[in-house]
Parts: C-alpha cells; structure tokens; sequence
C-alpha cells in the first residue's frame, strides 16, 4: 500500500469516527481522545491531517454541507430558469429533495450528515454555526431571491425567518427518532422513513412560509 493510500485511509477513519462522535455526544463533549480511540490513530494523525479540533470540526462539516449546498443551488437555479411560473412548494422543494435524496443513501452515509446538522442545531458551536453562515450564504441569498415575487409584501427579515426554519424543520426531521411513536402510538408510520417524512413535510412546510405576514 502507498503512503498516500494509507493518508487516504487514515483520514477516512477520522472522518467517520468524528462524525460518529459529534452526531452521538456533540462537539464539544467530544475530545480527540476519544476520536484517536474510536479511528484507532495517534494524535499526531489528527494534528498532521488537519492541525487540530476546530478544524476538524469545520473539515468534518465542510464534506458533508458543500455538497448539499451544491445541489440546493443547483436546483433553485433550475427553477428560476426553466420554470417562470413556479409557486412557493417548488421553492420548499429546492431545500427537501436534496435532503431526501441524501437520508435515502445510506451507502453514503447521508443519514450521518442530516443528524450531522440536527446535533449542530441543537449545540449552535460557535465554529460550526460560523461556518454554515459563511458557506450557506449565497443559496440563502437565491432562496430570498426566488420567495421575493411570490410574496412580496414579506419583508426579507421575514422571510429569512422562514428559510432559517425550514431548514432547521427539515434536518431535525430527517434525523430521525421515536418521540412521533411516543405521542402517537399505533399505525401512523415511522419516524424514520424519509419518504413519509418528505410527504408529510412539504405541504406543512408550504403553508408555514406562505403564511400569513406578521403585523
């Protein structure tokens, strides 16, 4: 094996041990200890590949978030160009089929990125929030762009709002847990089955942005 097949490899088990960690027990509780116990790697590894905890963090999130931002993107430019008539659940859209279409790749690990962004909403790490700012700001940009004409008495602080919790909606749902089973028992369905989840989230989601202007 190369050195740079066992840089790749050592760097893959850092990942996936980091990621495991984070979604388990949060970015701050989580030490490099325990991710050079779990990657089976020395420390020295961590500090080599990525210089240190903050920029692991930032390098773990990074991999995940840039390619979902690069398909929302994609997607929201599509619809401005293709489709002049579009309507605020095409916008809804933009945001939840790519997140669909991760939480039903497993083979991918998609469901690790979505509790990925579940567990940083919840913790709101200064390092983690600053980079979804900084990395999130041209599709919120597009996404307020594609609202504006379609409720343009909103104001754009209001519909910021409204982006802000569609994302936030999306993420905790698609990461899924059994509180849905605990108030509701009995045969309404899994929390865990995206493609209920995506049902059941679009038309609630649609309402919630157009709703009605706050005074």
């Amino acid at each position: 094996m190369t050195n740079e097949s066992q840089s790749t490899q050592t760097m893959n088990r850092i990942f996936a041990s980091a990621e495991k960690l984070f979604v388990e027990h949060g970015f701050e509780s989580t030490s490099l200890r325990n991710i050079t116990t779990d990657a089976n790697v020395n420390l020295a590894a961590i500090n080599y590949h990525f210089g240190g905890k903050e920029a692991l963090i930032k390098a773990v999130f990074v991999r995940r978030f840039a390619p979902y931002l690069h398909e929302c993107t994609r997607e929201v430019e599509t619809l401005q160009t293709l489709n002049s008539r579009y309507g605020v659940e095409d916008v809804v859209r933009v945001l939840l089929k790519p997140a669909l279409s991760l939480a039903n790749q497993p083979d991918k690990q998609g469901l690790i990125f979505v509790r990925l962004i579940s567990r940083m909403l919840v913790d709101n790490h200064r390092l983690v929030r600053d980079t979804m700012t900084s990395e999130s700001e041209s599709l919120i940009g597009s996404l307020l762009a594609a609202l504006k004409p379609l409720l343009p008495d909103y104001s754009d602080q209001t519909l910021q709002w409204r982006i802000h919790f569609m994302f936030s909606l999306i993420f905790h749902a698609f990461a899924g847990n059994d509180i849905f089973k605990l108030m509701l028992p009995g045969e309404a369905g899994s929390a865990r089955d995206p493609e209920l989840i995506a049902r059941q989230l679009m038309p609630f989601l649609t309402g919630a942005v157009s709703a009605p202007n706050p005074v």
